[in-house]
């Protein structure tokens, strides 16, 4: 169950036509946003199904999907089927024991399988025959070995710039092949041309169902710029080394200088993170890879399963996985963008880029006709040594290449006394912070302050979404409402909070409603999101479908008292999970709904100490060791519905004159699944670069066809049609219906904004 809340932005779209896909972007509108989750995943594909040991009462069903996904098999003596067997644990290689068959007969199958994504893929009918009464049972093969790499050449592996090498390798046992930088396939091949432009170290990965393995090759590029370093992997452990089978182990790791990290088996991203829990069911070598613009090192750990495992504990629910769908794309930058170096930026780390980035924010803040709309930030570091100010403007973008190679970095003069923030956001509506980050260097006290400062300055500030940001090594994240106005309706969506030793996200007055936070992730936070960072806070917020891990205060807390929906989150290590606290006669209406609540260090992972009411219902809360509960306590004699909610303890809730409670359940430990979810915090670069066909400004309904025309004739290429940003004021004047040329797919994503489109 979702509460969907909308309100309207104005922005842009672009319509992709595909099949062609060209890329449409049009004008302003106001549209609802209710967040979902949405799919967007390219195909499940089953391969290589068998039936396997077949004997006289048994079977075993196998097949392989093209990435991880659940097992589901229907079997019967009929297609109709009538019996199922069914396994949870997400994986490309999937095997189902059949029993209680009979002898000496014909069974009908198909295989299902459903990804993290709600992708479901089914078969078509498959038959085996069970063998006679008495005959032997097949052995079952044996377990499978690691990959093996004999050989990663390349020829030559010294090159001029501009030229190219061949790599080559002799691998088997894999069932895939990636080669970095690029997390590029090359499952099947041999072999690669490669024209790198600096010196490059080459890492191929072949993975299949043991493990992983790398190799890495140099390429020497002479006459060409020095490269960078490549990234450096210190350490990368697994704690504890050895498991029984339905234990886990804690992956960490400690890497530098890289841009992109990834963790084998399983092709997950793990950039921006610094450990993964993994439960493997057999002795499983994992590989991390690191990558920067110089190559990529890789470095291996393995987990060893012994022992048969124990007796199956009842299983418990798993956490409800995320449904985030495929990473999207990111298209840009556009013409009509203004870059920050044209203002003096330089991004090296070193100059102070405060007044060249300052003076691009005037331009953004300037009301003239014809005034830019986004600034854009290529990847770079931007020391900056003072307040950066964005004022009473709406519908601008400030927009960065890439949150992992884009940073803008505080770092005053030694003994200054500013203390930040870094970016004061003053009565600006409908407008965007997306891809970049904020390091605060541990001197920052605010990363981003969005408060108007006084009343009569127009533009109440709502509206405004923050996007695949981070926000590290600062007191607060984003700290909205301080001077009394305004901050509401107010998205953030994909970033990252690390080391804000204050809040990640504080709502700080009454008129700072409706902050929706969604896909976004807290590591090592005093508060993760709050209205009580200080006394006398207020506001409300909605957290869905977010990570929190050692919160050292709170995960999320209330003081003053509003509506809250908590869903489907997930929270290891914190020290309480959601903590209200009391209000005198005071209530809060709030939902947690679906969360996946692990070893909070305090005995009680949810504290409720107003008067609600509040629903609470199918959480799983599992105690850290040795704790007694109560799991859910209750200050005060609050409405409370709790339902459906699994616990460790059986001291579940504490007791209240107005508590029902029902359907609870209490598990062992090791029965909760503790994988944390993975979130793509970044949309990527389109690969190759779309063709942008510009529309001038303030165009006629004849110059924006045109460009369509143009960009239909290359379909097949992904081209992209801009409008930008009107320059007049009076926007796009159209007398007849804009046509795309049948044969091209369209989509539509929101860019940019400003461009309102009118009928004469």
């Amino acid at each position: 169950m979702f509460v969907k809340r909308s309100f309207c932005y104005y922005q842009r779209y672009l319509i992709s036509l595909i099949c062609g896909c060209a890329l449409l972007i049009i004008g302003s509108s106001c549209v609802k946003q209710g967040q979902n989750g949405g799919s967007g995943s390219p195909l499940l594909i089953i391969t290589s199904i068998a039936s396997l040991n077949v004997a006289d009462v048994g079977a075993t069903i196998a097949w392989h999907t093209n990435r991880p996904a659940d097992s589901q098999v229907e079997y019967g003596v009929t297609t109709g089927y009538g019996n199922v067997m069914s396994m949870k644990t997400m994986d490309t290689d999937h095997q189902l024991n059949l029993v209680g068959l009979t002898p000496n007969s014909l069974y009908h199958y198909r295989v299902k399988s459903k990804d993290d994504a709600g992708n479901l893929s089914t078969s078509g009918d498959m038959t085996f025959t069970t063998a006679k009464s008495g005959s032997p049972t097949p052995t079952p093969p044996p377990s499978p070995s690691l990959p093996a790499i004999s050989s990663f050449t390349a020829s030559p592996g010294s090159i001029m710039s501009g030229q190219s090498s061949l790599l080559s390798w002799s691998v088997t046992g894999a069932t895939s092949l990636r080669l970095d930088p690029g997390n590029v396939t090359v499952t099947g091949l041999t072999s690669r041309s490669v024209a790198p432009t600096t010196t490059t170290t080459y890492v191929l990965t072949a993975t299949n169902s043991a493990g992983a393995v790398a190799r890495s090759v140099t390429v020497t590029v002479t006459n060409a710029p020095p490269p960078p370093p490549l990234p450096a992997i210190s350490s990368f452990t697994a704690s504890p080394g050895s498991i029984t089978s339905g234990q886990s182990s804690l992956l960490s790791w400690s890497v530098t200088g890289a841009t992109g990290l990834r963790l084998d088996p399983g092709n997950v991203t793990v950039t921006g993170l610094t450990s993964r829990p993994v439960a493997p069911t057999a002795t499983t070598t994992y590989v991390l890879t690191a990558t920067n613009s110089a190559g990529a090192v890789a470095r291996s750990v393995t987990v060893t399963v012994t022992g048969a495992p124990g007796p199956t504990p009842t299983p418990g629910p798993a956490p409800t996985p995320f449904p985030v769908g495929g990473v999207d794309e990111f298209v840009g930058p556009f013409p009509s963008w203004k870059n920050v170096k044209d203002y003096g930026a330089v991004g090296n780390g070193s100059a102070d880029d405060t007044d060249a980035l300052q003076k691009g924010l005037d331009a953004l803040s300037s009301d003239a006709i014809g005034a830019i709309k986004t600034l854009y930030l290529p990847a770079g570091t931007y020391r900056i040594t003072n307040t950066l100010k964005l004022h009473n403007t709406i519908y601008v973008n400030l927009i960065g290449e890439d949150p992992d190679n884009t940073i803008i970095r505080w770092d005053p003069p030694s003994g200054a006394p500013s203390a930040g923030p870094m970016l004061y956001i003053d009565a600006v509506a409908y407008s965007r912070y997306n891809r970049l980050t904020f390091d605060g260097q541990g001197k920052a006290s605010i990363a981003v302050d969005q408060s108007k400062s006084d009343d009569p300055t127009p533009n109440f500030d709502t509206g405004n979404e923050y996007a695949e940001d981070v926000f590290k090594n600062v007191g607060y994240g984003i700290r909205a409402g301080a001077h009394g106005f305004g901050a509401a309706e107010s998205s953030v969506v994909r970033c990252r909070f690390i080391n804000n030793s204050i809040a990640g996200v504080a709502v700080k007055n009454y008129n700072a409603l409706d902050w929706w936070i969604w896909y976004s992730y807290f590591e090592n936070c005093a508060l993760g999101v709050t209205n009580n960072a200080e006394k006398g806070d207020a506001g409300n917020f909605n957290v869905y479908y977010s990570v929190f891990k050692g919160s050292t205060t709170a995960d999320m807390s209330i003081a003053n008292t509003g509506g809250f929906a908590i869903r489907n989150n997930y929270s290891i290590g914190s020290k309480v999970f959601f903590y209200a606290a009391d209000a005198g006669q005071n209530g809060a209406l709030t939902i947690i709904q679906g969360n996946t609540i692990l070893d909070t260090t305090d005995a009680a992972s949810i504290y409720l100490g107003n008067y609600g009411p509040v629903e609470i219902y199918d959480n799983i809360i599992r105690s850290k060791a040795g704790a007694s509960g109560p799991a859910i306590k209750f200050g005060v004699a609050v409405d409370a519905l709790a339902l459906g909610n699994t616990f460790t303890v059986s001291n579940q809730i504490s007791p209240a004159t107005r508590l029902i409670a029902d359907n609870s359940n209490t598990l062992q430990p090791a029965a909760i699944v503790a994988a944390a979810p993975v979130i793509p915090f970044k949309y990527v670069p389109s690969t190759p670069k779309r063709q942008i066909f510009e529309v001038p400004a303030d165009s006629t309904d004849a110059a924006i066809q045109q460009q369509i025309n143009l960009a239909a004739s290359s379909c097949g290429q992904r081209p992209v049609v801009h409008l930008p940003a009107t320059v007049s004021g009076k926007g796009y004047i159209i007398n007849k219906s804009l046509e795309v040329p049948a044969g091209c797919e369209r989509s539509r994503s929101r860019r940019t904004t400003a461009s309102p489109f009118r009928r004469a």
